[in-house]
C-alpha cells in the first residue's frame, strides 16, 4: 500500500501488508527491534523499525475524504493512465515501454524508426532537460533497463485526477512539438 503516490502523503507511510502476521518475522531485522519486544513496530514495519506516529496523517485523510472518495480517486488515476497509454500507443512517434498499467506509463519519444538506442536516449534526455527548463509540463525522466536494453525514458504518473483526455493529448502534442523543434540538435 503506497498512500504516498495516491494520497500525496509522506513516503514513510507506505506499508507492506501480509495475510499471515507470522510472515512479517521473515522480513524483520534483529537490529530494528527495541528490546526484542514482540509488539515492537520493528516486527510489523520490518524495513525501518520503530517510527513516529506518522500514520495519524493517513488516518486523518481516510476520515476526512472517506474510503469511497479515495476509491474514486484511485479509479480515476488508473483510468487516466490507461487513456495516456492508449493515446501513446496509437501514435507512431512514441514507444511505450510498459504494458502493465496502474498509475504510470513509461515511454520514449522516437519520431524515426531508424534511430539507434543511443540517439533515442540522447533525444529523450534532452527533451526531459528542456521540459524542466520550460516548466510547462513535467514528466519524470530516468534510466531503466528494458528487456536487457538500457534506455532513458519519460514517465507519466497519473497523480492529477482532474485531467481530461484533451489535457493528455495536449501534453503528448507538446512533447512532439518540442521534439520537432529540437530536431537533430540534441547530440
Amino acid at each position: 500500500m503506497d498512500p504516498h503516490k495516491v494520497l500525496w502523503l509522506p513516503y514513510t507511510l507506505s506499508a507492506v501488508l501480509m495475510k499471515n502476521t507470522s510472515d512479517f518475522q521473515k522480513l524483520s531485522r534483529g537490529n530494528s527491534l527495541i528490546m526484542d519486544d514482540p509488539l515492537s513496530f520493528g516486527r510489523t514495519t520490518p524495513f525501518i523499525g520503530s517510527k513516529s506516529y506518522d500514520s495519524l496523517k493517513l488516518w486523518m485523510v481516510i476520515k476526512t475524504i472517506g474510503t469511497k472518495r479515495i476509491g474514486e480517486m484511485v479509479n480515476k488515476r488508473i483510468e487516466n493512465a490507461k487513456k495516456f497509454y492508449k493515446l501513446l500507443s496509437q501514435n507512431n512517434s512514441f514507444t511505450v515501454e510498459n504494458n502493465e498499467i496502474l498509475f504510470s506509463v513509461i515511454f520514449q519519444y522516437s519520431p524515426s524508426g531508424n534511430m539507434t538506442n543511443r540517439q533515442k536516449n540522447k533525444l529523450n534526455q534532452y527533451l526531459y532537460k528542456t521540459m524542466l527548463e520550460e516548466g510547462k509540463y513535467y514528466f519524470h525522466g530516468f534510466k531503466i533497463n528494458v528487456n536487457g536494453v538500457n534506455k532513458f525514458v519519460l514517465r507519466y504518473n497519473s497523480g492529477n485526477t482532474t485531467l481530461q483526455k484533451q489535457d493528455l493529448s495536449l501534453a503528448i502534442n507538446y512533447i512532439k512539438q518540442l521534439g520537432l523543434k529540437i530536431g537533430g540538435n540534441y547530440e
